[in-house]
C-alpha cells in the first residue's frame, strides 16, 4: 500500500501568506492552515471551506480526511482614524472620525470671527476644505492665525446737520483704505450739535445727535 497525498489550493484572494504555505497533505497526518497571512489594509478573518464564507473557519485539515480541498481566506477591511491636532485651533473643524481603508475623507476648517485660516500640517493644504484618500491613522493640524487690525485715525470735516437726533451720511470713499481683513474704527465728535454715536454701514459714517 502506498499512502495517499491530496492536492490543497490555499486562495489568498489578494493576500500573502508570508509562513506555512503547503500544497498537499498526506492521508492521516493532521496539517495546520497558515495564519501568518496579510493584506494591505485589511485584517485576516480566517480560512473558508467556499468563497461565500458560509460556514465556520477552518483552522487545519484533521488526521482522518481526503481528498483534494481549496480555503479561501477571508478579510475585514480596516478602519483608520482621522482626527485633527487642536493645540493650533482658533476655529471649528468638521470631518473627523473612522473612515475604511482608500475611502475619502473630507475636513473642513472654519475660522473664529477675528481669525482667518492659514492651511493644514505645514500649510501644503491651503483649501479649507481638503479631500483625503484614507489608508493608515491620520492626524492633520488646522494653522489659522489673527487677522490683521488696522487702527485709523483721522479728522473729517463734518457738515452742518439738519434737525436733533437725525442721523446723517458721510461718504468715507476714498478718504480711508485698509487691506482685506483689515478692521477700522471710527469716531467723530462735536460740540454743535452734539455727536452721541457713530457707526460705519457700507462704506458710509453714521452721525446720530
Amino acid at each position: 500500500w502506498t499512502i495517499n497525498t491530496y492536492d490543497v489550493t490555499l486562495n489568498a484572494n489578494g493576500g500573502t501568506i508570508n509562513a506555512g504555505a503547503f500544497t498537499s497533505y498526506e492521508f492521516g497526518t493532521a496539517i495546520t492552515l497558515p495564519t501568518d497571512v496579510t493584506k494591505t489594509g485589511y485584517t485576516f478573518a480566517g480560512w473558508y471551506t467556499n468563497s461565500s464564507y458560509i460556514g465556520s473557519t477552518i483552522l487545519s485539515i484533521l488526521s482522518g480526511e481526503t481528498g483534494d480541498k481549496t480555503f479561501y481566506a477571508k478579510w475585514t477591511i480596516n478602519e483608520y482614524k482621522v482626527s485633527v491636532d487642536y493645540s493650533k485651533i482658533m476655529g471649528t473643524v468638521t470631518g473627523e472620525g473612522y473612515v475604511e481603508y482608500k475611502s475619502t475623507a473630507t475636513l473642513k476648517a472654519v475660522a473664529n470671527e477675528g481669525y482667518e485660516f492659514i492651511g493644514w500640517n505645514d500649510g501644503e493644504l491651503k483649501d479649507e476644505r481638503i479631500q483625503l484618500t484614507v489608508t493608515k491613522d491620520t492626524t492633520l493640524t488646522a494653522n489659522f492665525k489673527e487677522k490683521e487690525k488696522v487702527q485709523i485715525s483721522g479728522t473729517l470735516e463734518i457738515p452742518t446737520l439738519k434737525t436733533e437726533r437725525e442721523s446723517a451720511p458721510i461718504d468715507l470713499a476714498g478718504l480711508f483704505t485698509t487691506t482685506e481683513g483689515g478692521e477700522v474704527t471710527y469716531s467723530a465728535t462735536s460740540s454743535a450739535p452734539n455727536v452721541v454715536s457713530a457707526t460705519v454701514s457700507d462704506g458710509k459714517l453714521f452721525l446720530t445727535v
